[in-house]
């Protein structure tokens, strides 16, 4: 019975994703938000969960540039994912340090890293481990379950979306780094 129901929240949820692609709305209606702001909606909505995350801020990140209608759910759903990891897991008492990255040329594209320290306690090859086995997991239902499920969400994300890549999700030393690129035009 669980099999199924979760079989078919995921077609139903696959079918909703399909039948909303096809409105194409025009910018001016879309939502529209700086990177920072972006950011910081993101780590507003975690410090109601974990009112002690203060990631703090980072000068050198260019995050005063808008992202609009698509780039704006692409990006807020992966910050979503990272920063609430990094508040659950992470060490609260360090900094969680971003840098935000805009290529220019033939291919434009926002380059968004994230690094954060792990709590004194863990064993960051353990860590390493943890990680690397979501990664392999199965993660089709991945937004059909809450708790251990943030990378597989991740990895979804990349599946369906041609313009979004998940390139580094590890354990560098004592901190988990992530390296997400989205391609801005097509």
């Amino acid at each position: 019975v669980e099999g199924f129901r979760r079989e078919l929240e995921f077609l139903i949820d696959r079918k909703l994703a399909a039948m909303f692609g096809w409105f194409k709305r025009p910018s001016i209606v879309a939502l529209k938000a700086s990177l920072s702001l972006l950011f910081d909606a993101t780590v507003a909505e975690i410090r109601d969960t974990i009112p002690d995350f203060n990631p703090q801020e980072d000068e050198n990140s260019n995050g005063e540039v808008e992202l609009i209608g698509n780039a704006y759910h692409i990006v807020y759903d992966s910050l979503a994912v990272v920063v609430a990891n990094a508040a659950k897991h992470g060490d609260r008492s360090r900094p969680v340090r971003r840098n935000f990255e805009f290529t220019s040329g033939k291919r434009k594209q926002l380059i968004v890293n994230i690094s954060s320290s792990m709590r004194p306690t863990d064993d960051p090859s353990e860590v390493s481990s943890i990680i690397e086995e979501r990664k392999k997991a199965d993660f089709q239902d991945a937004n059909l379950y809450q708790g251990k499920s943030g990378i597989s969400k991740l990895m979804l994300l990349a599946y369906n979306r041609s313009n979004f890549t998940l390139k580094q999700y590890e354990v560098l030393g004592d901190e988990v780094h992530v390296e997400l690129i989205y391609d801005l035009e097509p």
